[in-house]
């Protein structure tokens, strides 16, 4: 077996008991069959109000870990204050996990940056840190997990794909790399 076989096969086994709940980003997780299935509940503009939809399907899968990440769709509602929209949203979908999955912990995973180039695009973007930093406040208000994700984007620019927003496969090992230590 090839090093990335093994690295895959290794991810599958760290995240079995894992959910990862999000938006298309999170979708390529399973979209590069970087894990299961089963373990991404993901989907294209999905936001922190669209996820609460998915709380039944949560509650079937039963996993010990919930990862959230949400936020880049967020950013972009079209309301007076998205990021003040989101988290209340956000707050209300890790509350109805908390009820419905006591024993399940939950890490909220910062929104990845985009490139300045889509930023310059779509000026909005340029609120990812302060959203960022509401959802840290969340997290720590909630009493649950936050990992920022950037660092590794800093340290591989090449990992974007080419719409500036989502990922090559090669960012999806690195980013479980980062938040096994969460699942032990």
């Amino acid at each position: 077996m090839d090093t990335r076989r093994i690295r895959q096969h290794r991810h599958k086994l760290i995240f079995q008991t894992s959910v990862f709940l999000g938006d298309s980003i999170t979708e390529g997780l399973s979209y590069h069959d970087v894990l299961d299935e089963a373990n991404v509940l993901a989907g294209a503009g999905k936001t922190a109000e669209f996820a609460l939809e998915d709380i039944d399907e949560l509650i079937k899968r039963s996993p010990k870990h919930i990862f959230i990440h949400l936020g880049s769709d967020d950013i972009l509602w079209p309301t007076d204050d998205p990021k003040e929209y989101s988290l209340k949203h956000y707050a209300t979908l890790i509350g109805t996990i908390k009820e419905k999955l006591p024993e399940a912990s939950i890490t909220l995973l910062a929104v990845t940056p985009v490139t300045a180039e889509v930023e310059k695009k779509e000026p909005r973007y340029g609120n990812i840190e302060a959203y960022n930093q509401g959802l840290q406040e969340l997290a720590t208000q909630e009493q649950v997990g936050f990992v920022d994700l950037s660092p590794i984007l800093a340290n591989n620019p090449d990992l974007y794909d080419t719409d500036g927003i989502h990922f090559k496969e090669a960012f999806y090992p690195l980013m479980l790399d980062e938040l096994k230590d969460q699942v032990n």
